[in-house]
């Protein structure tokens, strides 16, 4: 940053250059203006991004910033990585179970939509626990600390679960799947986003015994209907059925209505009993799964919709086996209006939902689900060779 160009504005048509290239899968970036988000109105760096990478063809994950030991305000995540079509990464200071966020790492929330912020947190140094990195300037291992390393460290582990899988994720799937395994840990939202991410490409591609992870990914058009299948087996014997779901998106967005920033979004409906029909309804029953309860309940006033514009969402829940048959969900591409003339814009919507169903005491449930879904593709995993 220079008194000529305090918004890196040089650096920041440096790097549009590269990703209107398109020939990059991932990228990072630990850099940006030093300075927190602000609630009305959209910093240029976050709105150029958004709209390159609002296609979906790049997963870039950005550094939050290392103010978060700062009072108030100045504490918040800082510009790009509200952006809503990245993954803003923030630091935890060890990777060991009792991690805790970095006290340099910057907090959320951020706008709405887009409010949780970071989208997850990862070992990024501390003092008691340094990052440890190879310094050309020494030719020796020196310790470090800061959310600019947790950002590459986070776009490693992701490019590691493309790598190993034979399968051609999107990048909004990778990112799905990482915040999919998060663990919050009972840690606040607005200090660790979903949580932590994991440490390792294997954490995220190996299931449990009794667990099955399951993958859709494609687009929507406007005003289109998906309905997605839970394959669940009809024949599972157990009590209780754990059902957690991660839905990714890259949004269209529009930088000239802060409150309107997103122009695009899903209306999701949980449909436990897709055969029961409610006479007056006509419909399959349904049953809330995603709901905006955990977004910060008492400290921002948020709209009764507010989830159908977040990018990122994902749930857990717990269900009565013998609620179950069938279960879908109904998902349906929303074009938002505010902000310009959305409904004639004919981009399709790059969607990913990760589903894991787990059935306590069942171990084969994996094989029993290829079995009775014949067109589920498995995805092979490929050992890493560790020199």
């Amino acid at each position: 940053m220079t008194d000529s160009d305090p918004d890196l504005f040089d650096v920041l048509t440096r790097i549009e250059g590269v990703l209107k290239s398109r020939e990059y899968k991932y990228a990072n970036l630990s850099l940006g203006p030093h300075l927190a988000v602000d609630d009305d109105e959209v910093h240029v760096w976050t709105s150029v991004l958004d709209s390159i990478l609002q296609d979906g063809h790049c997963l870039v994950t950005v550094a939050i910033g290392n103010d978060g030991d700062l009072e108030g305000e100045y504490a918040r995540i800082q510009p790009p990585s509200d952006m809503v079509n990245c993954f803003s990464i923030g630091a935890s200071d060890t990777e060991q179970p009792d991690w805790q966020r970095a006290d340099y790492s910057c907090v959320g929330p951020g706008r709405s939509p887009g409010l949780v912020k970071p989208d997850g947190v990862i070992f990024g140094g501390s003092q008691s626990r340094p990052f440890e990195l190879y310094s050309p300037l020494t030719h020796s291992v020196t310790g470090t600390a800061g959310t600019s390393f947790a950002s590459p460290y986070a776009l490693r582990v992701a490019a590691g679960i493309d790598s190993i899988t034979n399968f051609d994720l999107k990048p909004s799937t990778i990112k799905a799947l990482m915040i999919h395994h998060a663990s919050n840990d009972g840690h606040h939202i607005k200090d660790v986003g979903w949580g932590r991410l994991p440490h390792s490409p294997e954490e995220v591609v190996q299931c449990l015994e009794d667990e099955a992870i399951i993958v859709y990914q494609g687009e929507l058009n406007r005003s289109e209907h998906l309905r997605i299948p839970v394959p669940l087996p009809t024949n599972i014997d157990c009590t209780w059925v754990h059902l957690k779901a991660t839905f990714c998106i890259n949004a269209i967005t529009d930088p000239e209505h802060p409150l309107h920033y997103t122009r695009s979004g899903l209306d999701i409906t949980f449909r436990a009993n897709e055969h029961k029909i409610k006479k007056e309804a006509k419909h399959a029953s349904t049953k809330p799964f995603f709901t905006n309860n955990n977004l910060y309940q008492s400290e921002e006033e948020l709209r009764e919709d507010a989830y159908k514009w977040e990018t990122c969402i994902t749930r857990s829940q717990r269900f009565k086996r013998q609620t179950l048959e069938n279960p879908i969900f109904d998902v349906k591409y929303h074009g938002r209006e505010q902000g310009g003339d959305s409904l004639s814009d004919p981009t399709p919507l790059s969607y990913s939902l990760i589903i894991s169903i787990r059935t306590q005491g069942n171990s084969n449930l994996y094989n029993t689900i290829l079995q009775q879904n014949q067109t589920l593709q498995a995805v092979q995993v490929e050992p890493r060779i560790r020199l």
